[in-house]
């Protein structure tokens, strides 16, 4: 099987695998190991995509879109992308050896790129999700009355070009600099994981205070629901690639493949929270995907505070 060239286990500062018989016999004992993870990544990766492709279907042309789910509907392609990328650089692992010439190489190291991409639009899309869903809540007027009606689109297209500028980027310097990459991704950890985090914990304390009929609970659900399985899932992925930036062991070398499979696990899952969130237990397996995709993405903040208001009211009198 073809190791000298994986994807999931890079050698950060360096293109080129170690050369000694003692690394070879270490990559050479791991390789049945790694072909289960291969093939695993593989199987979520196209079932990711199958279910992106879906949500991107029907909020790109079946369903009325609202500003939430134009943020939703950017979030599917960023997670398509990535799947679609883990799932060929599977299978080019999966690949025997006569397979692997310098033009593949190239194209590995361009679907690494794509799928690096991928990711870091994600995690600006949940950051810009959850901050302004947190301010429609804080100040419902300015979201109902003041807001841009464009301004969905314009943070989406304004968060690709960043994306498209900071990973080029990281991919560079990761091998050219490490000390820039390793400060872009301090960044990421101070500023944008922060605010997701910050914001995300107000929509839990206001998801306590609003009635789950209230349309608006739902989409505190899916929010929230997509925050933390990001934190918990694709997040382990970029902080071990640093520490392995930093200092690389055989033990985070070992480790990076779950790291991976984890991501791709966080980019597949995200179409079922939105089916599970939008279902109702009366009419569960009668609904369509798309009656359920647009009851989870009901966007209605006047709704949200008025029923607030009732429950605070009511719980006054009581």
């Amino acid at each position: 099987m073809a190791i000298s060239c994986h994807f999931i286990l890079p050698f950060p500062g360096n293109t080129t695998m170690p050369n000694s018989t003692e690394d070879d016999n270490f990559l050479g004992s791991l390789s049945e190991q790694w072909e289960v993870f291969y093939w695993t990544n593989a199987i979520i990766s196209l079932l990711g995509c199958m279910e992106n492709g879906v949500v991107i279907w029907l909020l790109g042309f079946r369903i009325k879109r609202n500003p939430f789910s134009i943020y939703i509907l950017n979030l599917a392609v960023a997670d398509f992308s990535f799947l679609l990328c883990s799932f060929c650089l599977s299978i080019f692992n999966l690949a025997e050896d006569e397979f692997y010439t310098p033009s593949t190489y190239q194209v590995m190291e361009l679907t690494q790129i794509l799928s690096a991409f991928g990711y870091n639009t994600g995690l600006y899309l949940l950051t810009a999700i959850s901050v302004e869903r947190c301010l429609a809540v804080l100040v419902p007027i300015w979201y109902k009355c003041c807001r841009s009606k464009h301004q969905s689109p314009i943070v989406c297209g304004l968060i690709w070009v960043l994306s498209f500028l900071v990973t080029p980027m990281e991919t560079i310097t990761d091998t050219l600099c490490p000390a820039v990459y390793l400060a872009s991704n301090i960044v990421h950890c101070s500023v944008f994981i922060p605010l997701m985090v910050l914001s995300s914990s107000f929509l839990v304390v206001k998801l306590r205070k609003t009635t789950l009929r209230c349309p608006s609970s739902q989409l505190y659900l899916v929010i929230i629901s997509s925050v933390v399985l990001f934190l918990f899932c694709a997040m382990p992925c970029r902080i071990l690639y640093v520490f392995m930036t930093i200092y690389y062991t055989d033990l985070l070398y070992m480790l990076y493949p779950i790291a991976i499979l984890l991501s791709s696990l966080n980019s597949s899952i995200n179409p079922l929270i939105y089916l599970f969130v939008g279902s109702r237990k009366e009419t569960r397996f009668r609904d369509s995907i798309k009656v359920v995709l647009t009851r989870a993405l009901v966007d209605d903040v006047g709704s949200d505070h008025q029923a607030v208001s009732t429950s605070d009211s009511h719980n006054t009198a009581c």
